[in-house]
């Protein structure tokens, strides 16, 4: 992984790909949500940056691939406001 992550969202794509989102970073001295996003390459079995989450920083969400393709991403808990969330993005 580009991003050491926890709690993140791993949603399966179309192409085989698997787009992972969220997630919260850790250190010592503290815990923080994040908005970044990557995706998986299974058959290269790398990663490589994807754009990053437009609205909040999620962590515990919940994730679901759409007719379209695109990976829906759901509610989860923003650390840094301390804020359950009850928003959705693709």
């Amino acid at each position: 992984m580009l991003t050491v992550r926890a709690g993140a969202v791993a949603a399966p794509l179309p192409d085989g790909k698997i787009r992972i989102v969220g997630g919260e970073t850790k250190t010592k001295k503290s815990q923080t949500s994040t908005k970044s996003a990557e995706v998986y390459n299974r058959s290269t079995k790398s990663f490589e940056a994807h754009s990053a989450q437009a609205t909040a920083s999620r962590d515990y969400a919940a994730g679901a691939v759409l007719p379209s393709g695109e990976a829906l991403i759901v509610a989860g808990y923003d650390t840094e406001s301390k804020q359950q969330l009850k928003s959705a993005e693709a």
